[in-house]
This record gives C-alpha cells, sequence and structure tokens, in this order.
C-alpha cells in the first residue's frame, strides 16, 4: 500500500491505523522502505495513537527505530469541544452523561444493534457512564442530532402538523444555539459555503509528534493556561483563539510543510523540441504565402496573373496562413508555461483559425471558377466580382455566428 501511495505522487498522508502494533509496525518498515520518512512527506494521523507505540516501557527498553522515524514530524488533529473540558467546566451534556443510571444502561444494552457475540459488542455495566468518557466527536453528533431538531420546531408547519424538507433546512440554518462543540450557527450563502458552520465557531487543536526537541524548541507551558472561565464575563464561542506554543515541527525539523502536497505524475507535455520544429515550420510556411501574395502583387499586371484573378489569389493565400496558424493553438500547454485560461483561449481560437482558414480558402476558388464559367457563357454583360461574391460574404457571416455562439 505505501508503494502504490508512493507511485500516486502523495505527499501528505492520512493514516487510520487500528489500536495493534503490528500494523504500525508495518506500515513504519514500508514508510522507511520507500524513502518516505524524509521532510518531503507529511503524515496525519486520523486519531490519536496510544503512547506504547513510541514510548518505552519496562517490557521494551528500547524505541524501534522504523516507527521513530516514521512518526517524527507528524501529527494528529482533534477539535477541541466542550466534553474535553469536563473537568473545568460544568456542562449539562457532560453532567448528564454522568449522571445516568441502571435504568438507562439496561435501555442502551437492549437497543445496541450489535448482537452479543459479534465483532464490536460492548456490553454495558451499571457503572459504565461514570467510567467511560464520550469520545470527543461525540459532541458533534449530539449537536447535529439537536439541530435537526431545533430545526423541526422552528420550521412552519402544513395543515396536517408535517414539515416540507425545504422549510425544514431554512429553519436548520437559522438555528443557533450553545451546543456541546461550542457555540452553533450557519452561514447562509456567503463565500458560496452554502449555509455551512463557520470555522470561526470551533477550535481545533493539534498534538505534534516529535522523537527529539530541535533547536530553539520550547515546550509550551499549557498547565498555567486559564482554561477556567468561571470568573469571566465571556462566553467561550468569543474567546480569540491563537498559536499556543511552536509552529508545527515537520520530519525534516523545518516549519515548512511538504509542497507540493502531491507530486505530479507523468503529464505527457509537448517536448521543447517538437515545439521548436512545429512552430517552424509553421513559420516557413507562412513566409512562403507571403512572399507568393507579394509576387503576384508584384506581377499583377501580368497576362497570365490577370486572367487568375489576384484579388482571389490573395484570398487563397491568406486562408492558408489562417489555416497553418492553427499550428499554435495545440503548440503549448502547461509545461510551456501557460496559465488555465491563456490555454483556453488558445482552445477557442483552434475552430476559428482551422475552420474559417479552410472556409475563405474554398469560398475564393469558387468565386474564382464561378467568375470564369460566367465569363465563359459568351455574356456581353461585365461580370462584378461583388456580385458573384455576395452569396458567399452572406454564409461567412453565418459561418462567423455560429462559431460565435460556440465559443460564448
Amino acid at each position: 500500500a505505501m508503494e502504490r501511495v508512493r507511485q500516486l505522487g502523495y505527499r501528505t498522508v492520512i493514516v487510520d491505523v487500528e489500536d495493534d502494533e503490528s500494523n504500525l509496525q508495518a506500515i513504519a518498515d514500508a514508510a522507511v522502505q520507500w524513502g518516505m520518512t524524509g521532510g518531503e512527506f507529511m503524515f496525519v494521523f486520523a486519531k490519536p495513537l496510544n503512547s506504547r507505540f513510541f514510548a518505552k516501557s519496562e517490557a521494551r527498553e528500547t524505541v524501534n527505530s522504523n516507527i521513530t522515524r516514521f512518526l517524527h514530524g507528524s501529527s494528529f488533529p482533534f477539535p477541541f469541544t466542550f466534553d474535553l473540558l469536563a473537568d473545568s467546566y460544568d456542562i449539562p451534556q457532560t453532567k448528564s452523561w454522568g449522571e445516568q443510571g441502571p435504568r438507562f444502561v439496561s435501555e442502551v444494552n437492549r437497543l445496541n444493534p450489535i448482537q452479543s457475540g459479534e465483532t464490536g459488542y460492548i456490553h454495558a455495566d451499571n457503572g459504565f457512564f461514570q467510567r467511560q468518557l464520550p469520545e470527543s466527536y461525540a459532541a458533534f453528533i449530539y449537536d447535529a442530532m439537536m439541530t435537526v431538531g431545533f430545526g423541526a420546531c422552528d420550521a412552519p408547519k402544513q395543515a396536517d402538523g408535517s414539515v416540507q424538507g425545504i422549510d425544514h433546512k431554512d429553519a436548520i440554518r437559522n438555528s443557533t444555539f450553545m451546543g456541546w462543540s461550542g457555540f452553533v450557527r450557519f452561514g447562509k450563502t456567503s463565500a458560496g459555503r452554502g449555509g455551512t458552520r463557520p470555522a470561526q465557531t470551533l477550535a481545533w487543536g493539534s498534538i505534534n509528534i516529535l522523537s527529539f526537541l530541535p533547536s530553539g524548541y520550547h515546550i509550551p507551558e499549557i498547565a498555567n493556561a486559564n482554561l477556567s472561565l468561571e470568573d469571566s464575563d465571556v462566553p467561550f464561542y468569543q474567546i480569540s483563539w491563537s498559536l499556543l506554543g511552536n509552529e508545527h515541527i515537520y520530519a525534516d525539523n523545518s516549519t515548512s510543510p511538504p509542497y507540493p502536497f502531491r507530486t505530479p505524475g507523468e503529464q505527457n507535455y509537448l517536448p521543447s523540441q517538437q515545439r521548436a520544429v512545429g512552430l517552424s515550420l509553421m513559420g516557413l510556411i507562412i513566409i512562403c504565402a507571403l512572399a507568393i501574395m507579394l509576387w503576384v502583387f508584384l506581377c499583377r499586371k501580368h497576362r497570365v496573373l490577370m486572367a487568375s484573378q489576384p484579388p482571389l489569389l490573395y484570398v487563397i493565400c491568406f486562408g492558408a496562413i489562417l489555416q497553418c496558424a492553427t499550428v499554435i493553438t495545440f503548440s503549448f500547454d502547461e509545461g510551456a508555461g501557460l496559465s488555465a485560461s491563456q490555454l483556453s483561449k488558445l482552445c477557442q481560437s483552434l475552430p476559428w483559425l482551422f475552420a474559417m482558414g479552410i472556409f475563405i480558402s474554398s469560398a475564393a476558388l469558387y468565386v474564382k471558377l464561378l467568375r470564369i464559367h460566367v465569363t465563359l457563357q459568351f455574356s456581353r454583360e461585365k461580370v462584378k466580382l461583388l456580385r458573384i461574391t455576395a452569396p458567399m460574404l452572406v454564409l461567412g457571416l453565418s459561418y462567423g455566428i455560429i462559431l460565435s455562439c460556440q465559443s460564448a
């Protein structure tokens, strides 16, 4: 799996390891084998690791070197919710959790969807809620359920007492209350976030795992931090949060994250040598077309060229130049340093150059032959060029309108 991650080019990797030392050992060994323990890679753990994975113990006097190299500079984030401050705050939800007795425990066991003997089954005894603290993400589940309930209460009711889905959604977005995870409120549609919860209503923390302290690094004195607001009138959700201690230290002992977050794979960009050859040949053809136009202009009084209708010869050469210019549109890509908007404009110009180039050259040939055909009818009437080209001008205008609609 680690080999596959490296082949795909990922540099920031989220690791969700079970509470099994052998699993972490295998991942660490693979990371060392494939050279993924340097500063070019960052590992983020989905949940806290058991300290036995990287700490000494009486049974193990040394720490596995591969695990040490793998974990150094990694981290695991966690939401800083009220349930983490149960000892400092008299939170109703936390208080209610610890007050549940045998009757509630019996009901929970009865409603447990996992049957006894199945994987993941837990039987709660009478003191379960006094010994077992809620998981950190339990606060979000609780607040989500409360938000749905508040939305149902506040939404307009139908004649039969039901609630329409759109009304329920709008009521949820208008809900504001002090939840277990902090002050819960939702934005409208500002910044294109579609009514999601603003980041300012929730604080996050991150544990930085280091095998040693780099020079100049100091452990933040969080033991002296004032986490209790018993003597303060400032609401929890109005506290100004800031960085506590140091910036994150990565595997190379710097504070710069790995960049890019994913190594670009083989993009099959056009080699510069091929680009140079294509543009050179295009330039040669354009120079030849311009030289022919100049020659026709200088020799326009010659009997043969007069019979060949020089104005139409100019148009044929101009159409050839437009067709040849399409080489520019597919000679450049991201490898040439062009932005997405610039490449988009090149793509939009492709049908204009190619299609209009073919149309102009073909229309000139058609008008040229049509004029000769009309002249050979032995009519004494003078055949004017505008009279012959009028239908092609109308067709060309229609062509331009279609291309404009396509490019819009």
